[in-house]
């Protein structure tokens, strides 16, 4: 009849296929007449645990939220880790450095000439 739900009937529910069986009090009157057997219900308010709900879904957005966050962390120490291990390798390391030694000298080789042409100070 469009009133709102004030009663829930915990013997419906298990027979409800929403697993609710909530009643405005003319429905739960209607469907519930004294020579039926008895129902367990309680008022709507004290059985719903509004308090529980609310923690279950700030915890639920909170989660949607950062998961992204955490998704995105887990990657990139993944690839962390692949650069550790490359580092970790001796042969590997002497490499690298090497590598970059020789790219910064390149640079200063190239960067020489043009301080000089600007009276700019030498390079150290």
């Amino acid at each position: 009849n469009g009133a709102p739900a004030i009663i829930r009937c915990m013997s419906c529910a298990k027979l409800d296929p929403r697993r609710r069986g909530h009643y405005c009090q003319a429905c739960f009157d209607r469907r519930h007449p004294p020579h039926r057997a008895k129902h367990a219900w309680m008022p709507i308010e004290k059985s719903e645990h509004l308090g529980r709900q609310l923690q279950h879904r700030n915890k639920v957005a909170e989660i949607e939220v950062f998961g992204d966050d955490v998704e995105r962390l887990r990657r990139k120490v993944k690839e962390q880790q692949e650069d550790c291990g490359e580092i970790g390798d001796p042969k590997r390391t002497v490499h690298l450095i090497r590598d970059a030694d020789a790219k910064s000298q390149a640079v200063k080789v190239r960067v020489a000439p043009l301080r000089r042409a600007v009276g700019g100070p030498p390079l150290r």
